[in-house]
């Protein structure tokens, strides 16, 4: 298969050799926002997610976003109380295709489908990470053989398993029960 010349630099040289994309100062200007450390993390403690969503700038604010978590790696809001699933699911889709993913590739799908979990959901997009699915773990011949069955919680290892993967983002909601 050819690729396209134009002005002598091809369409698959042209998306090897894009120019990083670059802030349009609009978020910087309409939401209060920080860093939490020098080099990681970006906090925006008044902003709605909600109004990022549905805001007539929408894809503005939401590009500039994607540049920010490509930046510092994650960030933080506040107070999100009223956000659906389907609303992060959303905003985890457009974050990435706002920045360059393709419309056609959707969202990540853990090989270990949520819907055949005891805590997990319908929905094999969403990941529930649940403290009984890992007390199970712990106990199962997987945890023995990696010599985690004498500890009392996965918590100094947890993580999520696609948040490293180019181009992806994830969205976590925190629920204390």
């Amino acid at each position: 298969m050819s690729a396209v010349e134009i002005n002598s630099v091809s369409l698959e040289q042209e998306q090897l050799f894009r120019k990083p994309l670059q802030l349009s100062g609009v978020s910087s200007d309409t939401h209060k926002n920080f860093p939490l450390a020098p080099s990681i993390g970006q906090a925006f403690p008044q902003a709605s997610i909600q109004e990022l969503l549905t805001a007539p700038n929408s894809d503005v604010l939401l590009r500039d976003l994607a540049i920010t978590v490509s930046q510092r790696g994650v960030v933080f809001f506040r107070n999100q109380h009223s956000l659906t699933i389907a609303q992060q699911k959303e905003l985890a889709q457009r974050l990435g295709e706002l920045s360059g993913k393709p419309k056609s590739s959707k969202l990540h799908i853990h090989p270990l489908h949520n819907s055949e979990r005891e805590h997990g959901t319908d929905d094999d997009e969403v990941s529930v990470i649940s403290e009984e699915e890992a007390k199970k773990y712990l106990q199962s011949s997987m945890a023995t053989r990696y010599g985690l069955e004498k500890k009392k919680s996965l918590a100094p290892q947890w993580h999520t398993e696609y948040a490293f993967i180019p181009r992806y983002n994830s969205s976590i909601e925190q629920l204390v029960t």
